[in-house]
């Protein structure tokens, strides 16, 4: 047989490795939830009756039951409050309760308990109730989730069904003081289900991850042929700081990208703006605005689709205000449909490429259910090794799935008449750490180039420095207020960029204290 871990090892393993951004999700609502008005804990008192169900006799009783408990080695509250919740509402309140009052024997310890019950305001002697041990005590300790369970299915939940609370609550802490002096009962046989599971999971070699490494192997050929199928420019790339021939930005960027997007569309605004079609112009601090001058400059389907959409956000002056500017990206699709239309008459783009990277999509998508079956039984039997299926079926799956979003919607056609563009497009990036490309690159003419293909990180310093020496660019347009004291050509490019571009944010949390690493069990009564 393979390595044994238990369950509740392997559940904290894979949700640390696979669902890392959640945890930061789950601190900020047990943070919320830790808020919860308690109060404070009383120094040797461990029966907190919030509800007033409990007669002052039967809280004494309980009470030496619950000194017992701590006797034996795990400091407990027991705490009764009247509010509707669900069983996972009440173990987070456990949770939270043995955080905030700090329920264990010393810093780190993890050996408390709580027991913690949502009594229904309409019916005080029902309602949820919900064990949670330290991590000393669940894992590995006296107090298994197996064993909790059990004490308050066997030894409470009837006393608690028929409405004997301070019974059912006795039973439940006697209960508890026996494991914790003699030991957890045995855990339950396993079912058919899980001895299967154990049986096809156990081992380096065993059933799971020998089908994995098959499906794999096969899943990898098929996919190496797809992505070695993809069209390949076949001109060696040499950095450049000269445009090699005419070709709008939304085409170069297309090509050189493999995609269709909104970089372009962004860019052919720059390129209407150089040409003096139309100006953006600042009118606050971090805001722009784009003032149309001239539709008669929008020479083809593309320019007269991106004007369109811009046009029809201004006001009768022509002024496209910062806040509609925040809106005008959601208006691109026709420019977009237009871009690609344009590329496929011109036979550089395939209109059927998304069918060259479905099968494998497809393939993928089998992959994950296969890594999930995988997982229910590497957890059910609680065999280590299951993993390396999981982890193997979910590897290639990503992989695939990350070549096939890299395969360009170009056809060879598109790649050879992109080749010679592509060696400016390096110039553009390599600019940021060559100082003489840096020197000879037109900024007037690469910056349009530079945003159709996703670069303009590479120009960024450049651009600081000149906008700090005076430079107006070309592709901001005639604006009035480019010889204005204060006017900086690098805050109006980055107000305008930040305005067609979605933001994203992130959040930040920690969690841990008295429960880290510990477990709950209960249930409803």
């Amino acid at each position: 047989m393979g390595p044994r871990i238990r369950l509740s090892k392997i559940v904290v393993i894979v949700a640390g490795c696979l669902i890392i951004t959640t945890l930061t999700s789950l601190g900020a609502v047990r943070s919320a939830h830790g808020a919860s008005n308690f109060g404070q804990p009383v120094p040797g008192t461990h029966i907190y009756d919030r509800a007033g169900v409990l007669s002052p006799e039967q809280i004494a009783t309980l009470e030496v039951q619950a000194q017992g408990i701590q006797a034996a080695g795990a400091p407990i509250v027991v705490f009764l409050q009247a509010r509707s919740a669900s069983y996972d509402e009440t173990e987070n309140d456990a949770q939270n309760l043995m955080d905030a009052w700090d329920v264990q024997s010393a810093p780190a310890a993890h050996d408390g308990l709580v027991l913690f019950f949502n009594l229904t305001p309409k019916d005080l002697h029902h309602g949820q109730a919900a064990f949670y041990a330290g991590k000393a005590q669940y894992d590995g300790g006296n107090l298994p989730k197996y064993e909790l369970q059990r004490i308050f299915d066997h030894d409470m939940k009837p006393l608690l069904a028929s409405g004997d609370l301070a019974g059912g609550i006795s039973a439940g802490l006697v209960a508890v003081h026996n494991s914790l002096v003699n030991g957890p009962a045995p855990p339950p046989e396993p079912t058919a289900f899980a001895k299967l599971s154990q049986d096809v999971s156990a081992g380096p070699f065993s059933l799971v991850n020998v089908i994995a490494a098959l499906v794999v192997a096969i899943y990898l050929w098929f996919t190496s042929r797809v992505w070695n199928s993809r069209p390949r420019a076949l001109v060696p790339i040499a950095a450049t700081t000269n445009p090699p021939n005419p070709m709008t930005p939304a085409m170069v960027g297309a090509l050189v990208t493999g995609r269709v997007g909104d970089n372009q569309i962004e860019a052919t605004i720059l390129y209407l703006a150089r040409r003096g079609a139309l100006a953006i112009e600042p009118t606050g601090k971090k805001q722009v605005q784009i003032r149309l001058i001239d539709a008669g400059m929008a020479h083809d389907d593309l320019e007269r689709s991106v004007w369109s959409s811009m046009s029809a956000r201004a006001d009768s002056d022509g002024i496209v205000s910062s806040a509609n500017l925040k809106r005008i990206r959601s208006d691109w699709g026709d420019a977009r449909r237009t871009l690609r239309r344009e590329l496929e008459v011109q036979g550089w783009f395939a209109p059927d490429a998304s069918a060259r990277r479905n099968p494998v999509y497809l393939a993928s998508g089998a992959l994950v259910l296969l890594a999930s079956v995988a997982f229910v039984f590497t957890v059910v039997g609680q065999e280590a090794w299951g993993f390396a299926a999981v982890g193997l079926l979910a590897a290639a799956a990503v992989g695939g799935i990350i070549a096939m979003v890299r395969i360009p919607d170009t056809t060879q056609s598109g790649e050879e008449a992109v080749a010679p563009w592509n060696s400016y497009i390096a110039g553009i990036k390599r600019a940021k750490s060559d100082e003489t490309l840096n020197t000879n690159l037109n900024l007037d003419e690469a910056m349009p180039y530079a945003v159709a293909a996703g670069t303009t990180s590479s120009l960024d310093k450049r651009l600081k420095q000149a906008s700090n020496d005076g430079y107006a660019p070309a592709w901001l347009g005639p604006t009035l207020h480019q010889n204005n004291d204060g006017y900086s050509a690098y805050a109006c490019w980055f107000a305008f960029h930040a305005a067609v571009t979605p933001s994203s944010s992130g959040a930040s949390g920690a969690g841990g204290a008295a429960s880290a690493g510990g477990g709950g069990a209960g249930g409803s009564f």
